[in-house]
């Protein structure tokens, strides 16, 4: 019951600060190394600005860039409130930030994927375009994890596409990076998109628009399930 409390608790201070979704995974099994330490994650979904989106149908602009930025700071806020939390209760935690130091540039992934404990904690799917995909906000949202050895009750976890025949994120990529194969648990990033095709373009953008970042964002603004979050009026 304690740490039901503290679950609710959590979600009802990253609502009060404006996330989005909110869940708790079982991690166990990722991986053998963070096993060692770590059996739960939480996993924080932080809309962007729908105003901001309908900028970026060709891709990304000075707007959108500063958005990311913003939500960034205001994820890594709230991932280190959620360790604080946690902490006072005598457990551990270990916070992945929004943008993390601990990115492999061969590979271009990160020490633990968001994505992983977002879609074991309930909070949606990976989409075509490798982005997760949630029935509120589509993909317009950005993410962080909170790994802990605390016995939080985690979710039901999300297993399977519900993407269907939807290739819109294909269609637009300027580089047709995604591969137009509905994701299951059991396929890796690299069988779904092509990243390096991915991340180059996002780069070229970054470089033409003067941005500073690595981003695009054409593939999420196309996605059904987010234009649907920016033509509605939801809060």
């Amino acid at each position: 019951m304690a740490f039901e409390k503290l679950a609710i608790k959590i979600r009802e201070h990253l609502f009060e600060k404006g996330a989005g979704k909110v869940g708790f995974a079982d991690i166990r099994g990722v991986s053998q190394e963070l096993e060692k330490k770590w059996s739960v994650a939480v996993s924080i979904a932080y809309p962007l600005d729908r105003e901001v989106l309908k900028e970026i149908y060709e891709g990304p602009t000075k707007n959108y860039r500063d958005e990311y930025v913003r939500v960034n700071k205001v994820l890594a806020i709230l991932g280190q409130n959620v360790c604080d939390l946690i902490q006072k209760t005598g457990y551990e935690t270990h916070l992945v930030g929004p943008t993390t130091e601990s990115w492999n540039k061969r590979t271009l992934s990160a020490e633990f994927p968001h994505k992983t404990a977002a879609t074991r904690s309930g909070l949606g799917w990976i989409g075509k375009c490798a982005l997760l995909v949630t029935r509120e906000y589509g993909s317009a949202v950005r993410l962080c994890t909170i790994m802990t050895d605390a016995p939080l009750p985690v979710g039901k976890p999300v297993e399977q596409s519900f993407c269907g025949s939807c290739n819109q994120c294909r269609k637009v990529c300027p580089v047709s990076a995604p591969y137009g194969k509905e994701w299951s648990p059991s396929l890796s990033r690299e069988d779904i998109i092509d990243i390096r095709a991915c991340h180059d373009q996002a780069k070229a953008f970054s470089n033409a628009r003067d941005l500073g970042h690595t981003i695009c964002g054409i593939c999420m603004v196309a996605c059904p399930w987010t234009r649907a979050y920016i033509n509605s009026d939801h809060v």
